[in-house]
């Protein structure tokens, strides 16, 4: 049984028949007792119903063309260039990995950047204060 309501895709699942048996009778027994869950699987039917009666359309035919595909003449060319930007990627990554910035670099920084800020408060304060003398 289920002690929650089912969400949407259960619901829907069970409208079109895809739950295994145990899971089907735990809905349909919990669609007895709740109405909110049943007013959600009405929506679900009336949805479908008004899907079912849409016009069939053809799936749009695709193809593609020759030059969407890298050239044929210089194939090595590609292949290198691959290569070389796969190793670069793994250089960089790798290298990252072993600079890591020790947390005292960081701290001292924020630390640096705090003191100039509070010392360019501290003059704007002053430069007011002056501004507000009569």
């Amino acid at each position: 049984m289920i002690d929650k309501c089912p969400n949407e895709m259960l619901l829907s699942a069970y409208l079109d028949g895809e739950l295994s048996e145990r899971r089907w009778l735990a809905v349909a027994l919990h669609l007895e007792k709740c109405e909110a869950c049943k007013e959600k699987l009405s929506q679900l039917e009336r949805t479908k119903a008004l899907v079912a009666q849409l016009p069939l359309q053809p799936a749009p035919n695709i193809s593609f063309s020759k030059q969407l595909s890298p050239p044929r003449s210089g194939g090595g060319k590609w292949l290198l260039a691959s290569c070389l930007t796969a190793a670069a990627v793994f250089l960089l990554a790798f290298s990252l990995q072993f600079h890591k910035p020790k947390v005292d670099e960081a701290t001292g920084g924020y630390l640096q950047i705090h003191r100039q800020y509070e010392q360019q408060l501290a003059k704007n304060i002053e430069q007011l204060e002056e501004v507000e003398q009569p």
